[in-house]
């Protein structure tokens, strides 16, 4: 759904319209008839109540290019649509009838906001936005138009319906999976025609918009289609659903599944991290998806927890910067939904939407004891409307940070434009350093070889660059030969890229000559070509992604990443009720939000053991604008 979007309707004459206006007590909406498919698509409209519960069909899509319009008739009246949704009304009727063997054809209406809200009408966006939660959960069907591209998208539907009959039949035993011979192969960069269709599956638009992630969430009966295959919504989220688990359920497990390629292991496989999954946008709605109404009353408080913090979190996008709040509004519990007004008219900014629903984050959060900052991750300085610094910043949102986990022993207030909470003050930045963006950039160069210049740290110092750089942050890596072998790589890459002003000692580190890694001086352990090329393929994919974070040093013994708009002198705060490190920038009396950072120790010490970062006075009351 795309709300606000361009004009939709193109009047044959004066006064002609296919809109009357709709009765809001009676939660009226209109339905579409397809009347013919062939060229033109003829239609027409009729108005029902939801009150009644009438049989219909929903629509999810995306907009596509709304420059790029096709025609339709409805009630004789020359409509523009986009070549889009005009697609998904030409295969609408085959697939419902797959779904629907028993019903008459003729039978069939459909809702498709594009066509059945009056896009020029503010008022009626409005009112009719307030009931999308019961629009889109009362349909038999939701069809789900992923686009018209047909033989890699209906590829990789069939194959992750396959995907879910092997992992049924071998009943989700982890022993069985890493050796299920599915209908793909392992092969890694290129001839993986099943893996390639998965990865483009991933990069459809559909999968980001903020509204498809709430009609796919509350579709009572959810199907995914293109132009050749429709399939069940739940057989394909139960095999995402499989796929993101494989990271917390093979930690520490060597083998990679026979089904799964190594460039889509490197992102799922290793424990921490943070880089850009090939499947992220499908496991992010499917796990969303798995949040869906419990059966048992006492899980409902777990519910809107997993809800509100995986929506605070995870920005979608959208074309109206109010769609990025009034988009979640139906996956959100009533109660809380009927604290905002949505409001499309100029009487209602983005700016007052923003710090309302802030507002109504922080104070949810506290009432059900959940980690209640968890939206600065969406906040920093320099957003897009000139709110505070502490506001999420929705439309350019898109930083994910891991980091330690905080504790909730405070009780963060908004006064005005003032968030006001407790937290104590633990590093300063001293320098910056390298970005990761990528990381091996001729600007690096030069920031990467003064970062060990005469350091009396040596191994220490490498180290700590090396789980920044590669995400793998504190209680989220093991002393092992795997991380080892990762390091090595590391260092090879970046003393070939240093060339001559490599420092000796970082081109020195191997096995021998490393303390600390306990378990790897244990082990006799032999490493295998096709583990090290493994390695080697990791580290350089995540050392060639965009980050949009920062290196930096602190006078104390610490290295740290952080975002790209890290200033020296910036003060690093640990905040109660926010589960990673923050930036903060004096303004004044006050503070400014610059950003959640990840701090790394400059000493090796084994997972869970990291010293409790020194504290300038313990916590006290700040306030940030």
């Amino acid at each position: 759904m795309s709300i606000m979007g361009p004009t939709s309707t193109k009047e044959a004459g004066a006064g002609a319209s296919i809109y009357q206006p709709l009765n809001t007590y009676r939660q009226e909406i209109r339905l579409i008839e397809v009347l013919s498919i062939e060229e033109p698509i003829v239609c027409q409209l009729s108005v029902v109540s939801l009150l009644e519960k009438p049989r219909y069909s929903a629509l999810s899509y995306v907009w596509g290019d709304a420059a790029n319009k096709e025609t339709i008739v409805v009630k004789g009246i020359i409509v523009q649509v986009t070549v889009n949704l005009k697609a998904a009304w030409r295969n609408f009727g085959r697939h419902w009838k797959v779904f629907n063997p028993n019903r008459d054809p003729s039978s069939m209406r459909i809702w498709a906001d594009a066509l059945c809200i009056n896009q020029n009408d503010t008022d009626e966006i409005s009112s009719q936005v307030r009931l999308m939660e019961r629009v889109y959960s009362c349909p038999d069907l939701v069809m789900a138009w992923l686009g018209s591209e047909d033989q890699k998208t209906s590829l990789a539907l069939t194959m992750l319906c396959q995907f879910v009959e092997e992992f049924q039949a071998a009943k989700y035993d982890l022993k069985i999976l890493i050796y299920i011979g599915s209908k793909t192969t392992k092969e890694d960069e290129v001839g993986n025609p099943v893996w390639d269709a998965i990865f483009l599956l991933n990069s459809l638009p559909y999968w980001r918009r903020v509204w498809t992630l709430q009609e796919q969430v509350l579709a009572p009966a959810l199907v995914f289609s293109c132009p050749s295959t429709a399939v069940s919504g739940a057989n394909v989220f139960n095999a995402l659903f499989v796929l993101g688990s494989l990271r917390a359920q093979l930690i520490g497990n060597k083998s990679i599944p026979d089904f799964i390629p190594t460039r889509l292991w490197r992102s799922i496989g290793l424990p921490g991290h943070v880089g850009q999954d090939p499947i992220q946008h499908l496991v992010r709605v499917a796990m969303l998806y798995s949040t869906r109404l419990p059966q048992k009353a006492e899980d409902y408080q777990k519910l809107e927890i997993e809800r509100l913090e995986y929506l605070t979190r995870f920005p979608f996008e959208a074309t109206e910067p109010k769609d990025l709040v009034y988009g979640i509004l139906g996956l959100l519990n009533p109660r809380i939904k009927s604290k905002l007004k949505v409001d499309y008219s100029n009487q209602m900014t983005a700016n007052s939407l923003y710090l309302d629903f802030t507002a109504l984050l922080l104070e949810e959060s506290k009432r059900l004891s959940s980690v209640v900052l968890k939206f600065l991750y969406l906040a920093g300085v320099g957003n897009d409307f000139g709110l505070p610094s502490w506001v999420p910043n929705y439309p350019a949102a898109s930083r994910s940070c891991s980091g330690r986990r905080g504790t909730q022993t405070d009780s963060p207030s908004i006064r005005g434009l003032i968030l006001s909470l407790s937290g104590a003050q633990c590093l300063v930045v001293s320098r910056l350093g390298p970005t990761f963006s990528p990381f091996y950039s001729e600007e690096n160069k030069y920031l990467i070889a003064e970062l060990f210049k005469d350091s009396e740290l040596r191994f220490c110092d490498v180290w700590s660059l090396f789980r920044l750089a590669l995400g793998i942050m504190n209680g989220t890596y093991a002393d092992d030969i795997w991380h080892f072998l990762l390091l090595l790589e590391f260092v090879q890459s970046m003393e070939k890229f240093l060339g001559d002003s490599c420092p000796s000692y970082v081109k020195g580190i191997t096995l021998e000559n490393t303390r600390g890694l306990e378990e790897v001086h244990r082990s006799n352990f032999q490493i295998s070509l096709q583990m090290r090329e493994r390695a080697r393929g990791w580290v350089s994919s995540v050392l060639a992604m965009d980050r949009n974070m920062v290196a930096f040093q602190t006078d104390e013994t610490f290295l740290g990443a952080g975002p790209i708009g890290l200033r020296e002198g910036d003060h690093i705060f640990s905040l109660l009720g926010f589960p990673s490190f923050a930036v903060l920038r004096k303004a004044g009396s006050r503070y400014r939000f610059v950003g959640p950072c990840n701090i790394s120790e400059r000493k090796f010490h084994s997972p869970g053991t990291m010293k409790r970062l020194p504290s300038h006075g313990g916590y006290f009351n700040l306030e940030i604008v």
